[in-house]
């Protein structure tokens, strides 16, 4: 990708970031990895610096942070069962890790976009690219990409949606209030070998007293505002 002047590179990324929440998909992993997946941190930071909106700015940074390929794009159902482990241990903590370097301001962003539109921005940033693939916007037609590395796929996705409703309150917010769906559990499926599915339950702590700080901030946002308000209530929060 050739390096962007500040001058053009904010109504550019609006565009781009518009072209993500247009065309959700497989086609917007495909725009995500154009957007991040070859330029550097410099650039991006010279883009976010550019943007037409500061909240642009920040989202871009947070796709960049979130651009890693742990998929390989052909795998065997023996990789998928090694890499799962007992209780997907390697891969749970692969995606602890993987959060606690994002930083939390970044995922802030979110609160700052409509409930349709931060559902969208949710699935899109939780997209694991495939590494070494051509075209990630056809990964499910390649005929390259082996069932386990499909099914892994999954597994980091899920993972991944998880660990951000984790850090982002609103993400938490929507799902008890069932607008955004967060998984419960996944599953690797072996179906080359037909080994039994292995499940991993996910337990994702519900919003309590503790969230209080949290959720006194989203008080008077002009999207989040009216959900925080009635979760207060519930929890006898005092505002």
């Amino acid at each position: 990708m050739r390096e962007h002047t500040p001058q053009w590179s904010g109504p550019m990324l609006h565009y781009i970031l518009n072209g993500m929440v247009d065309h959700y998909g497989e086609s917007s992993e495909g725009l995500k990895f154009r957007l991040v997946r070859n330029i550097s941190k410099r650039k991006v930071l010279k883009m976010a610096a550019g943007a037409s909106d500061p909240r642009e700015g920040k989202l871009l940074q947070l796709l960049y942070a979130t651009r890693q390929s742990p998929v390989n794009h052909f795998i065997t159902d023996d990789r998928l069962a090694k890499l799962f482990g007992t209780a997907a241990g390697r891969i749970t903590t692969a995606q602890t890790h993987f959060w606690k370097r994002i930083d939390q301001d970044l995922i802030d962003v979110l609160e700052e976009y409509p409930p349709e539109v931060m559902e969208i921005l949710v699935y899109v940033i939780a997209q694991p690219f495939y590494s070494g693939i051509r075209h990630p916007d056809t990964h499910y037609e390649s005929a390259t990409t082996s069932w386990a590395s499909q099914s892994l796929w999954e597994v980091y996705n899920s993972f991944r949606r998880v660990e951000l409703a984790r850090r982002s309150l609103v993400v938490r917010l929507m799902a008890e209030e069932g607008i955004i769906e967060i998984p419960d559990r996944v599953g690797a499926h072996f179906l080359w070998s037909g080994r039994p599915t292995r499940w991993i339950y996910f337990d994702l702590p519900r919003i309590d007293v503790s969230d209080a700080p949290g959720l006194l901030r989203l008080k008077d946002n002009p999207y989040y505002g009216e959900l925080a308000r009635a979760k207060m209530d519930r929890l006898n929060i005092t505002y």
